[in-house]
């Protein structure tokens, strides 16, 4: 189990940061700092801070693809809590789930990353290594 992290109760979004992230205004430089931080190590799942917002972010073995219904262009999954994706400069909320899921938890809930597969404490796994 590498770099467990809890979640608490709420809304998160799990997908590609490219798919809720703006291309645009403010947004450029939000991201810019975000890619920045992914690759400023090796580390495969870490949590990070841009402007304030806690970004949970994990690097997919198999790189693009499509894993267990979340696609990911950059070769990167993240967790963003709904209530930090009100600032419509930074953020588009899409409407429809496709390639990306909306968690709901209840209760706090802890995620990891083991071997390429991002792992929650529910059961949902989503393997990059294929």
């Amino acid at each position: 189990m590498n770099n467990p992290y809890i979640l608490n109760p709420g809304k998160y979004f799990l997908g590609d940061p490219s798919i809720v992230i703006q291309k645009k205004g403010v947004a450029i430089k939000f991201i810019n700092q975000l890619w920045d931080k992914v690759y400023e190590d090796d580390i495969r799942f870490k949590k990070i801070m841009v402007d304030d917002i806690d970004i949970y972010l994990m690097k997919s073995i198999a790189g693009d693809g499509m894993f267990e219904g979340i696609g990911t262009d950059s070769g990167v999954i993240c967790i963003i809590d709904f209530n930090n994706m009100q600032n419509e400069l930074l953020f588009r909320i899409p409407t429809i789930e496709k390639g990306f899921k909306w968690l709901i938890f209840e209760t706090e809930i802890s995620v990891f990353e083991e071997n390429g597969i991002l792992k929650f404490q529910n059961g949902l796994e989503i393997n990059t290594n294929h």
